[in-house]
């Protein structure tokens, strides 16, 4: 699977979102290193766009790859691991955890909170039908 949550400002009306979806591999199967189903064709199967998307900027993102049995253990494990993290994380992190591996950036503004902003991303993803 592939997660996609992204927090956006819409260039037309200044409303701010996150935007979130989600995308199941054709392959399945589990693969040695997580950051390869970053890289597997995928299908759009489920998504939340409060904001219209086209050409707006992004303030942060969060991109979750995992195969597509993850159990939410697996996957709660992984977020926790990262979350816990004491120092906040450079401007653009990659990071792998037990089955997932993770992308996520946030603009310099929100590097205060970057935690809070990685949990609300996860929020989003978690949502999705």
């Amino acid at each position: 699977m592939l997660f996609v949550a992204q927090r956006v400002v819409s260039h037309a009306t200044g409303q701010h979102g996150v935007n979130a979806y989600r995308y199941v591999h054709a392959e399945t199967g589990r693969r040695t290193n997580p950051e390869d189903y970053f890289e597997l064709p995928c299908t759009l199967v489920s998504q939340s766009v409060p904001v219209p998307g086209g050409g707006n900027p992004v303030r942060s993102f969060l991109d979750i790859a995992a195969p597509n049995d993850v159990t939410a253990d697996e996957m709660a494990r992984s977020v926790q691991y990262f979350a816990d993290l004491a120092a906040p994380p450079p401007d653009r992190v990659h990071f792998y955890g037990e089955a997932c591996a993770f992308r996520f950036a946030v603009e310099g503004s929100l590097l205060p909170v970057w935690r809070s902003e990685f949990l609300e991303l996860v929020r989003n993803l978690t949502t999705l039908p």
